[in-house]
C-alpha cells in the first residue's frame, strides 16, 4: 500500500514537472512574441511602415483624417503581397490554428500587418480601416468580386479609398459605382501610373455589381477571424498560466496527502 503510495506519488511529480516546463515555455514564447517585432521595409531597404505609425499618432492627438494622406501612407508604406501569415513569434496559439485550418493563419490585426510590411488589398484596407476609426471615421468594407475596399465617412461627405491601389475618390459607393464616373475612375488610375490594361481589368470589376458586397459599418472583414484572433490573444497568457499553476500545485502537494 506504502509502495503504491510512493508510485503515485512520484507519477504526480512527474506530470506536475511537465505541466510547469509546458506552461513556463510557452509564457517564454508569449514573452518573447511581446518584445519581438518586424519592421516593414520598401524594395530599397527603407523602413516605410513607421510614417504610418507617425500618422496614427498624429490622429490620437485630435488630427482631422485625410483620407488621400492615410491611403497613399497604407499604399507606399506597405508591400502588396498574398503571403501574409500569422507567426509563432505573434502568436503561437494563432499560429497552430492556422497550421491546422489554413484561412485562420490570416490575421487581421493591424499593428502587426504594419510591422511586416506585407498585406494583400483587404489587409491594406484593414490598415487604413483601423486608421480612419481611430479619427473618429465611419468605414464599411467593400467587396468587389475578390477585390476590397473602403467607404469612408468624414464630415465633408463620403469617399471610396482604395489602399492597394492608392486611390480615392469623393462621393458615397453608390454614386461611384455608376456607369458615368467609369470615366473618372479610369483617369485617377491613368494619373496614378496603371497601364491600360489595369485600368480596363478594374472597371470590369466595377462592372460586375452582382458579386459587389458592402459590410455592415464597422463589421469586421471576416467575423470569425476576428474572434478567433481575439480569444488567441488571451489563451497566450491564459492557458500558460494555468498550466503553470496546476502543475505547481502537483509538484507542491504535500506527499503524505498522496500516501494517505
Amino acid at each position: 500500500m506504502i509502495r503504491f503510495g510512493f508510485e503515485i506519488f512520484f507519477a504526480r511529480q512527474m506530470v506536475g514537472s511537465l505541466l510547469v516546463l509546458t506552461g513556463s515555455s510557452m509564457i517564454a514564447l508569449s514573452l518573447f512574441g511581446l518584445f519581438h517585432s518586424y519592421p516593414g521595409v520598401d524594395p530599397s531597404g527603407h523602413v516605410c511602415t513607421q510614417r504610418i505609425l507617425d500618422y496614427q499618432i498624429q490622429l490620437a492627438s485630435s488630427e482631422c483624417f485625410d483620407v488621400a494622406k492615410g491611403t497613399e501612407l497604407v499604399h507606399h508604406g506597405t508591400k502588396h503581397s498574398i503571403d501574409r501569415r500569422i507567426t509563432w513569434t505573434e502568436n503561437w496559439a494563432h499560429f497552430i490554428l492556422g497550421q491546422l485550418y489554413g484561412p485562420m493563419a490570416k490575421t487581421q490585426n493591424s499593428f502587426r500587418l504594419i510591422q511586416e510590411g506585407i498585406a494583400d488589398c483587404s489587409e491594406r484596407a484593414q490598415i487604413l480601416k483601423d486608421l480612419a476609426e481611430s479619427a473618429g471615421c465611419e468605414c464599411s468594407f467593400i467587396g468587389l468580386g475578390g477585390h476590397v475596399i473602403l467607404e469612408i465617412q468624414t464630415e465633408s461627405g463620403p469617399w471610396i479609398a482604395d489602399p492597394d491601389y492608392g486611390c480615392v475618390y469623393r462621393g458615397s459607393f453608390d454614386e461611384w459605382k455608376e456607369e458615368r464616373n467609369y470615366g473618372s475612375i479610369a483617369r485617377t488610375l491613368r494619373k496614378h501610373g496603371y497601364t491600360r490594361d489595369t485600368v480596363l481589368k478594374y472597371i470590369q470589376i466595377v462592372k460586375t455589381k452582382d458579386d459587389n458586397r458592402v459590410l455592415r459599418t464597422g463589421s469586421p472583414l471576416s467575423p470569425r477571424l476576428y474572434s478567433v484572433e481575439q480569444a488567441c490573444d488571451y489563451a497566450i497568457w491564459l492557458f500558460p498560466l494555468t498550466t503553470l499553476c496546476v502543475g505547481l500545485w502537483m509538484v507542491r502537494s504535500p506527499r503524505s496527502a498522496v500516501a494517505a
